[in-house]
């Protein structure tokens, strides 16, 4: 169904989302015009120095649309930070004292590595030194974006968007993009890396009925470069985050990671080189519990693409919505959005970099691409196929799925008929053998027809029992949908389990500030690598054993703090004792063998004796 543009433009205004950041959070929705007018182009071919194409303050919508990228190995990307001098970074610090570019307001409480474990803290350590070797966005940088942020900010006051509607199959989907100037996660709020440029969306999907009334059913928010139906929730289970008809997203600080509920969730980044040792770890966990008797605690990890289990860094995402909000009935409105239909040529032809090139490997510091693209220049997913990117292929909408339903419901019928019939047929066949087999019995063709009777009569009582269980299977299906059918208000549809989260968080309750716990994540990890180096410097004949102590000692005072001491000297203890039964084995092999098969014969002897004293008349 088409819409007018004025149909279209109402229709985003009806549902548009409210944005609730953190306080502290220092970037907000802005204006792309200003961003490229305050930015220059440049492009840069691996091994030459880069190239300025268009210089600061020529830069528009329109020169934008006619970059032309024909030469994949060329990055093209935006510049809108230059490194500080001396005098601006002075006054920057003397604009943060007057309050005027800070994060000021934020607390951070609990830290991130209080909450985690020494070896999620021992990645975290090769997570920090592996910037050292790829690129990193310098810590200065965040500071000047602040001031020119600040600056922009006064010139150009209002909050745009910019939106489409999209049709894709039966879904209608509501999309809002929000374009940021700086991503300050790591230099702000502790988190994994700083970026020049961001955007961040929200999707809406539902129905449009012939008289244009939309239906909204469902909802997602992006989250970093995450994918997948954790990223959705039924607009019905957004009760308490909607304003009226308007969703609420909170927003991380820093990152602008779209959530559904305020609070602080643990985001992890998964280190593919990690996967080694994870198995390691998980086989030795599954055979200390086979050893103890007690039930697996996880599969092995295998290779089949999602099921690679991974070790991960976390790092804190602070979506309090205690901050600065935008949207309807906020302290700040949206501007009229800017409708991308037909979609602008600065979106469909420029392919590049929004931000910075920091010559990041793992891409997680260079600069945005826009909406439409990756960074390797593909489509993007939620800008082409935004029904595939929260999975929502296998979730029609709720009257299609009744339709659907109903259509299933007589399939089943039909196929359970069919079913009976055969059930009958090969039962029908098993009583016309059972019948031969009885007349041939005693006679000279009995023994070769009873062998191939045997094997005719397992074969169909196999298939028998198959068809029943798909009878079976199929009553119980058919019985469900009837049920679903016969309440117009059931939801057909996947949902979420209550309170699940996205993306592949943990929603992490307030703790307390504990000055000793944090102080002893913060140093944990330096503890042990020093303990090495000394252990390798001075009792280098003791290494192993020192290793060992030095490793225990960490694991008795982390155990300490997370109020776990009692779990691990029971586990110390049952390791000790299965130690202890191995060296014993070990040393008194011999003996223990003879004695073992002595018992043995003993047994036979004794209960071969009892048989045969019950026999004897």
């Amino acid at each position: 169904m088409q819409l007018s543009r004025q149909d279209q433009m109402w229709l985003l205004r009806r549902f548009e989302p409210i944005l609730k950041f953190t306080q502290g959070e220092s970037f907000y929705p802005f204006d792309i015009d200003a961003y490229l007018r305050a930015s220059s182009l440049w492009c840069e071919r691996k091994g030459h120095e880069p190239v300025c194409l268009v210089p600061q303050g020529e830069l528009n919508q329109e020169v934008l649309g006619r970059i032309e990228i024909e030469d994949r190995e060329m990055v093209y990307y935006l510049k809108f930070i230059e490194p500080l001098d001396i005098f601006n970074l002075l006054v920057f610090i003397g604009a943060k004292q007057l309050k005027k570019v800070s994060s000021e307001g934020f607390r951070s409480g609990s830290g991130r590595l209080a909450r985690v474990g020494l070896l999620s803290r021992l990645f975290d350590l090769i997570f920090m030194l592996s910037r050292l070797l790829r690129g990193r966005v310098p810590g200065d940088t965040s500071a000047a974006a602040m001031l020119e942020y600040s600056k922009l900010r006064e010139q150009h006051p209002t909050f745009p968007y910019y939106a489409r509607i999209i049709q894709e199959g039966s879904w209608v989907i509501l999309q809002y993009w929000y374009f940021y100037a700086f991503n300050n996660w790591r230099s702000g709020f502790f988190g994994a890396n700083d970026h020049e440029a961001d955007w961040e969306l929200v999707n809406i999907y539902g129905t449009l009925d012939a008289r244009k009334r939309f239906t909204p059913e469902w909802v997602a928010y992006s989250a970093h470069e995450f994918s997948g139906k954790d990223l959705r929730r039924h607009w019905d289970a957004l009760e308490g985050h909607r304003v009226g008809e308007h969703p609420v997203v909170y927003v991380a600080a820093g990152s602008h990671a779209g959530y559904f509920s305020p609070g602080e969730f643990v985001t992890e980044i998964k280190m593919p080189l990690s996967l080694p040792i994870r198995r390691l770890s998980l086989w030795l966990q599954n055979l200390w519990f086979r050893l103890l008797g007690r039930e697996l605690r996880k599969p092995l990890p295998s290779q089949d693409g999602e099921a690679l289990d991974y070790i991960a860094v976390p790092f804190v995402e602070y979506a309090r919505g205690d901050g600065f909000s935008i949207g309807y009935g906020q302290e700040a409105q949206f501007s009229p959005p800017v409708l991308l239909d037909p979609v602008p040529e600065w979106i469909s032809q420029y392919r590049g970099l929004w931000g910075l090139f920091a010559h990041d490997p793992v891409a997680g510091e260079n600069g945005p691409p826009g909406p439409m693209y990756t960074r390797e220049g593909g489509l993007r997913r939620a800008w082409h196929d935004p029904v595939g990117w929260v999975g929502l292929e296998t979730c029609p909408p709720i009257k299609e799925a009744r339709a659907l339903m109903e259509e299933e419901k007589e399939q089943l019928i039909l196929e359970g008929k069919a079913l009976q019939r055969e059930i009958a047929e090969k039962e029908a066949q098993l009583k016309v053998l059972g019948v031969i087999n009885q007349v041939v019995e005693g006679t000279e063709v009995a023994l070769e027809f009873q062998h191939q009777n045997g094997l005719r009569v397992a074969e169909l009582s196999k298939e028998v029992s198959l068809l029943r269980e798909r009878l079976v299977l199929n009553a119980q299906i058919r019985k469900v949908l009837e049920q679903r059918l016969a309440d117009p208000d059931a939801q057909t549809v996947y949902q979420p389990k209550p309170g699940a989260l996205q993306p592949d968080g943990t929603e992490m309750r307030r703790e307390k500030f504990h000055p000793l716990r944090e102080l002893w994540a913060s140093l944990s990890i330096g503890v042990l690598l020093l303990g090495f180096v000394a252990l390798a410097l001075f009792y280098r004949h003791h290494l192993i054993l020192g290793s060992i102590v030095l490793v225990s000692l960490l694991v008795f005072v982390e155990s300490g703090f997370r109020g776990q001491f009692t779990k691990v000297i029971e586990s110390m203890a049952n390791l000790l004792a299965i130690f202890a039964a191995l060296v014993l084995a070990y040393r008194f092999f011999w003996t223990i063998l003879i004695f073992g098969v002595f018992l043995a014969g003993v047994l036979i002897l004794w209960e071969n004796l009892r048989e045969y004293l019950r026999l004897t008349p």
